[in-house]
């Protein structure tokens, strides 16, 4: 079990969320793509194609923005993981340690 796994999760939610929002953002790119009008007596596709070609580009920031995010958080999360201690057995308490702190009564 990793450091954090039960509050933040293994990170594939937010990994399929920014592959989503790829695949939307050059959805929307080719349909401005192929929308926009050869002529100027078809402005309204015109307006329909940059209104996506925009939203296309404010989804590419955003996945860009996202997956950065998520490249910070699994670093710092790699970075904490990588300074803990491992846990290790320690040593049975002979005699002489429980004498000295006159752990047994006799």
């Amino acid at each position: 079990m990793r450091l954090f796994q039960s509050s933040i999760g293994n990170g594939t939610s937010s990994v399929i969320g920014i592959n989503a929002k790829l695949l939307y953002a050059a959805l929307l790119a080719i349909a401005a793509y192929y929308i926009w009008p050869p002529s100027a007596e078809w402005w309204g596709f015109g307006f329909i194609s940059v209104c996506f070609a925009l939203s296309a580009l404010g989804l590419l920031v955003d996945a860009i923005k996202s997956a950065v995010k998520l490249y910070g958080r699994e670093r710092v999360i790699a970075d904490i993981t990588d300074g803990a201690k491992q846990p290790q057995s320690s040593r049975l308490a002979s005699e002489a340690d429980l004498d000295r702190i006159e752990a047994l009564h006799d």
